[in-house]
């Protein structure tokens, strides 16, 4: 039987909610293999069910991970358990991991996803950018062979080239990430592999996480381009299509010359399209950055 002890942060709800998941029994390797086998092959949502429970005080765990964000610990609960459930659909259990091992990818992404659509991070043009930054900056830093927590102007500025982004954008995320309150060395649960948050970190290989947030960055941001769309004249749409777009994206000069008219006023009429743009997504984001 595991037994987890937290903080009561937000009155009765929460401390029930964690009363309930103390109590809870996690699975041995065989009755994981077993469920896990049962809803793959035969959708018995019972044995689902039985994954999901069973998982759920990793899920706690991770919310706690991230309250420095100083959002709702419940919240962040809700929008985990919403990844456990998609880990557990998608979970192969012949690939010899263990479900708490693929899970964390899923609960992490729902969760981070909700801090980056609650917070500060979304910021006028940068926001595909700083996501990216978010979850690979310390990969990154390892990559340049960067360590420790502080950084140099010269490493803000290598990682800023890196990355694509601004040196604010960098000294922000990095303030950031080191602001939350992970503790790298917990058990999570009461896994027979003595699972811990530092042997689940990610590799360099591809994984859930961000194979959702691109997908999820993709459909937004298709969303956004066919909501502006709607406003824009037909001459607007085609020079925002050829300035921003397309693969091979052309010059001012080049359009201009395809439609008959001056380079000034291809210009005049892109500025006129991205004050349209702006002001329908009431300058929260700038896709045509």
């Amino acid at each position: 039987m595991t037994y987890l002890s937290y903080p009561n942060v937000e009155g009765g709800e929460l401390k029930r909610y964690l009363s309930i998941i103390s109590k809870i029994k996690s699975l041995t390797l065989e009755e994981e293999q077993a469920f896990s086998k049962d809803w793959l092959e035969n959708k018995n949502k019972e044995s689902a069910q039985k994954l999901i429970v069973s998982h759920l005080p990793l899920v706690v765990k991770m919310a706690y991970s991230y309250k420095g964000y100083g959002l709702s610990i419940m919240d962040l609960i809700s929008e985990g358990s919403i990844g456990l459930m998609r880990a557990v659909d998608k979970f192969n259990p012949y690939n010899g991991n263990r479900l708490s091992t693929y899970a964390m990818w899923w609960i992490k992404a729902y969760m981070t996803d909700y801090i980056l659509n609650s917070w500060s991070l979304v910021k006028t043009g940068t926001l595909s950018g700083r996501k990216k930054l978010f979850f690979s900056l310390n990969k990154i830093k390892t990559k340049l062979g960067i360590f420790g927590n502080s950084l140099s102007r010269e490493e803000v500025s290598m990682i800023a080239k890196q990355t694509n982004t601004t040196e604010a954008d960098v000294e922000d995320i990095n303030g950031i990430i080191l602001g939350r309150d992970l503790y790298i060395n917990a058990k999570i649960g009461d896994d027979s592999a003595g699972s811990t948050f530092e042997n689940l970190l990610p590799s360099s290989e591809e994984n859930p996480e961000e194979n959702f947030i691109t997908k999820q960055e993709e459909r937004n941001t298709k969303k956004m381009v066919s909501d502006v769309f709607k406003v824009l004249n037909d001459r607007e749409k085609e020079i925002l299509t050829k300035r921003y777009i397309v693969e091979k994206t052309q010059s001012l000069e080049e359009i201009g010359k395809a439609l008959g008219i001056s380079r000034e006023r291809v210009r005049q009429i892109e500025m006129k399209a991205l004050a349209k743009a702006r002001e329908l997504l009431g300058k929260k984001v700038n896709i045509f950055a």
